[in-house]
């Protein structure tokens, strides 16, 4: 179900957290564009190689030998293009927050992954973990067996998140209890640019 039809939020729960060093919490932009190249790099190179050499005219085996493991790294790649996703939404990709959110997700929309609207949904999740208001336990209740969570669940995920970021670029407000730190307007305009960039992937 989407997130709006059910969403309840509920009190937050004070709870300890543990100290962490403050060189944690620092933006390094020159390691986040590694981080982006390393992720493209894989998904891009190595895609590429196992789509060449699947075509060669070299005997079967040969092929399956080196197109296989490019393959599954490939797919590593578009993996960690949703981290790059994930990272760019809370953030820390950049010191400059507009920066941060463009990049993650320009980057990620090359797999089809709705930075936005994960957005939406990954702030509240955050805000109110393991509670029955968490937008991870409506989206992820319905996969129950390991099966269904392999194949099934993180597909229902992207649909959840790319129907928030279809609402929220129509201008529809969200009954979440967290908010992004964007002001409507300006989150409505990043929810069309990233359709504009699921398109332009897309082509």
């Amino acid at each position: 179900r989407p997130l709006s039809d059910v969403y309840c939020p509920q009190p937050r729960r004070e709870r300890e957290r543990p100290p962490l060093p403050r060189k944690f919490y620092e933006i390094r932009t020159w390691k986040s564009l590694l981080f982006v190249a390393y992720g493209v790099g894989t998904f891009v190179v190595l895609g590429q190689l196992a789509a060449v050499v699947s075509t060669m005219d070299i005997p079967i085996w040969l092929r399956v030998l080196v197109a296989a493991p490019a393959l599954l790294f490939a797919a590593h790649g578009v993996h960690l293009l949703g981290f790059i996703g994930h990272e760019g939404i809370h953030l820390i990709l950049h010191p400059n927050r507009y920066v941060s959110i463009l990049l993650g997700m320009f980057v990620s929309s090359m797999s089809f992954f709705s930075a936005v609207g994960y957005a939406i949904s990954h702030w509240n999740h955050h805000r109110f973990t393991n509670q029955e208001s968490d937008p991870d336990t409506i989206i992820f209740t319905p996969y129950q067996t390991l099966a269904s969570r392999i194949l099934f669940a993180r597909a229902g995920a992207n649909r959840a998140y790319l129907r928030n970021t279809i609402a929220t670029a129509r201008g529809d407000e969200l009954p979440v209890g967290y908010k992004l730190p964007f002001r409507p307007h300006v989150q409505q305009r990043l929810a069309q640019l990233n359709l504009m960039f699921l398109l332009f992937w897309v082509g």
